[in-house]
């Protein structure tokens, strides 16, 4: 879901274009981590409070 949101916001501002596409794919590799770590935040944020 993250990778269609990046995708999706970069060829709509037209910024796709204009960078290499191994620049893409770090990014692609950032918004997933971001996305695994905010998922063990919740995770752990649950055990504790609830």
């Amino acid at each position: 879901m993250s990778g269609a949101l990046l995708a999706t916001y970069l060829l709509a501002t037209g910024i796709f274009d204009q960078t290499p596409l191994v620049v893409h794919g770090v990014e692609w590799l950032a918004v997933a981590g971001l996305a695994v770590l905010l998922n063990r935040l919740d995770d752990m944020l649950g055990r504790v409070h609830g």
